[in-house]
């Protein structure tokens, strides 16, 4: 049986990823952690990365995948976007974005970490009436403002705007297939409500 005690996200602007960090009780005498990881500005979901504090994915070959599977589905079911390892297995519930620049919408997608479905345009292409949040982005000789509007379901986490105004910009110049990190290196991200 998996008990997830808890769960946390975070951005690492240096390294252009986002790791979510689960603690479980895996039925073992202490508590276990788990790294799940995706690449910054790239709208996919998380993917195990490693197991323990040394990152271990196999620490013995005749639990681990079971556990790792149980763990996975748990996360699924409540909601968070992970890739499981087992194909078989339930997929996330995905919502949609789409980017909007100077009034027209350019792209409609999936949104791989929410279930909303939401806008993302630079700050001036919605009306403010219909804004959301505001994702301010700070590059060394650049800054850009982004509104998000939602126009279905709850606004989703910081975390999940932080990647998805940097995979908007990457929509805007034209490479939605490479992280972040091959386009600009973000100094600051920042979400106000």
């Amino acid at each position: 049986m998996i008990d997830i005690t808890d769960i946390e996200v975070s951005t690492a602007l240096n390294s252009g990823d986002q790791l979510l960090k689960v603690e479980s009780d895996i039925g073992t005498d202490q508590t276990e952690s788990f790294f799940f990881r995706r690449p910054l500005g790239t709208n996919t979901w998380f993917f195990l990365a490693g197991r323990g504090r040394k990152g271990d994915i196999d620490r013995d070959a005749n639990s681990t995948p079971q556990v790792i599977d149980n763990l996975e589905q748990e996360l699924v079911d409540q909601g968070w976007p992970i890739r499981p390892i087992n194909n078989s297995s339930n997929t996330p519930t995905t919502g949609s974005v789409e980017v909007q620049f100077s009034g027209t919408t350019f792209h409609r997608y999936p949104l791989f970490s929410d279930d909303a479905s939401v806008v993302v345009a630079k700050k001036g292409d919605i009306d403010d009436a219909e804004v959301d949040a505001m994702v301010e982005v700070k590059y060394s000789n650049e800054e850009y403002e982004y509104v998000v509007h939602v126009s279905d379901g709850d606004l989703p986490d910081d975390w999940v705007l932080e990647d998805l105004v940097i995979w908007a910009d990457a929509i805007e110049l034209g490479d939605t297939y490479h992280a972040h990190e091959n386009l600009r290196n973000p100094e600051s991200i920042t979400v106000s409500r």
